[in-house]
């Protein structure tokens, strides 16, 4: 079998592998057994721009096993200020095809999968089945919810992140053990609700909330440290300022109310 196919490295570090990772190695938190443990999880990553291009680099980085890539759009001149692995040749391309390929040449030993299509209620289960961790790098607010709802069902838990102009917020679902994104922020009536224009966004916020996010799925996924359930950690970044805010699960969420 290849030594760079994550199963194979599962069983053993090769030389390779040993020099890739040595400074994660290092970490008490993570060691061998821990590097051996993200070679065999498998992260589902919902959204491949100014979100997913960070979370993704670094769960490629950190050698997570394999990763599917799910994004629709393609790839525009407005989006380079902050999604930054992308080029002005790409313009107009796919961006989940783009993003894998470009992962996987940074990392040949993790496998990621490019999911060119959009989230609804009718494919949303199939996708997210068999995940250890979603991480959800989104800017629509209708497929928030849906994948949400997704997650919570299949007990899977989602790492949610959301920017606006300097400002920031990275969170965790854990299903049944605290609030769920609907419990955070109570979906609201669409009969009054008018087309809403893209936010304003600073390039760096984006990419501190999804390096943040790819913390807390590598937290997830090695069992370490206090993953951001029922917290929210809240940045601004004019003001130099990180902030935790708690937050806890609605009794009467339709969602989760019930777990």
């Amino acid at each position: 079998m290849d030594d760079k196919n994550p199963a194979s490295m599962h069983e053993q570090l090769d030389a390779e592998s040993r020099e890739r990772y040595a400074r994660q190695i290092l970490l008490p938190e993570v060691g061998e057994t821990g590097q051996k443990e993200l070679f065999t999880k498998k992260v589902l990553i919902v959204g491949a721009g100014g979100l997913g291009t960070p979370c993704s680099l670094y769960l490629a980085g950190a050698g997570v096993g394999e990763i599917d890539l799910v994004d629709s759009d393609v790839v525009a001149l407005s989006n380079l200020p902050r999604q930054v692995m992308y080029r002005m040749d790409d313009i107009g391309k796919p961006k989940a095809l783009l993003l894998a390929e470009r992962l996987m040449a940074a990392n040949p030993g993790v496998k990621v999968n490019p999911i060119v299509k959009r989230l609804d209620k009718d494919n949303i289960k199939e996708v997210v089945q068999g995940h250890d961790v979603v991480a959800a790098c989104l800017d629509n607010l209708a497929t928030r919810y849906i994948l949400n709802e997704a997650c919570v069902e299949a007990g899977i838990p989602m790492v949610e992140a959301a920017v606006s102009g300097f400002t920031g917020m990275v969170t965790v679902v854990m299903p049944g053990k605290g609030p769920c994104y609907q419990c955070l922020f109570p979906k609201r009536s669409t009969a009054s609700k008018k087309p809403s224009s893209p936010p304003p966004i600073a390039g760096p916020a984006p990419g501190i909330a999804g390096a943040l996010e790819a913390s807390e799925v590598l937290k997830l996924l090695l069992n370490i440290g206090e993953p951001l359930v029922g917290r929210m950690l809240l940045f601004d970044l004019k003001m130099g300022q990180f902030q935790i805010v708690t937050a806890s699960r609605r009794e009467d969420c339709e969602i989760c109310g019930g777990m």
